[in-house]
């Protein structure tokens, strides 16, 4: 719904922080005055999904007011500092899919005598540093991600074919064939 209402309208944006803000609010804040209610991360409840949903929400309007080219200079810092996470977002499927692959080699790992125990934050912070750092790079200099373009080219032959032949049956004067009554 919000991007049909225009992202990049200052009146959008407004409503995204306030609308956003109001449901996070709503929602957590039910599980502190209602008795048996519960808003823990990632536990599934309506509260839960409705602050972290909200949340979500009133941040990218923020994001959307903070960088829109109405803000000059400042919105062109923000643009610039925040561009390597925009990289990332830009081919997720790629950086999740490599991250993954790396988990399951870190796991694979586990079992063998020699070594490390398991990492976490170091693992974490080391994948998220260089998911970002590569991702940057890569839109930088190869524009979308390599799953991105597989993607892409996967889906584009078929829909140009449908299309194509939507098209054609479009100019042709001939009635759908009606099957005759029983």
């Amino acid at each position: 719904m919000a991007v049909r209402s225009g992202l990049g309208r200052p009146r959008t944006q407004a409503w995204l922080i306030v609308s956003g803000t109001v449901v996070s609010v709503l929602g957590y804040g039910a599980a502190v005055v209602i008795p048996g209610v519960v808003s823990t991360s990632h536990s599934g409840t309506t509260s839960e999904i409705l602050g972290s949903g909200g949340l979500a929400i009133a941040v990218i309007g923020a994001l959307l007011w903070l960088t829109a080219p109405e803000r000059a200079g400042f919105g062109r810092t923000v643009r610039a500092v925040l561009w390597p996470i925009g990289a990332t977002g830009s081919m997720a499927l790629t950086a999740y899919t490599a991250q993954i692959l790396v988990l399951a080699f870190v796991i694979a790992l586990e079992d063998e005598d020699w070594s490390p125990d398991y990492p976490g934050w170091p693992l974490m912070v080391g994948m998220t540093l260089t998911t970002i750092l590569v991702a940057s790079l890569w839109r930088r200099f190869l524009g979308r991600g390599p799953l991105e373009r597989a993607l892409a080219f996967a889906t584009r032959e078929p829909v140009t074919r449908v299309r194509a032949r939507v098209r054609a049956l479009a100019h042709t004067n001939v009635p759908p064939a009606v099957e005759p009554e029983a």
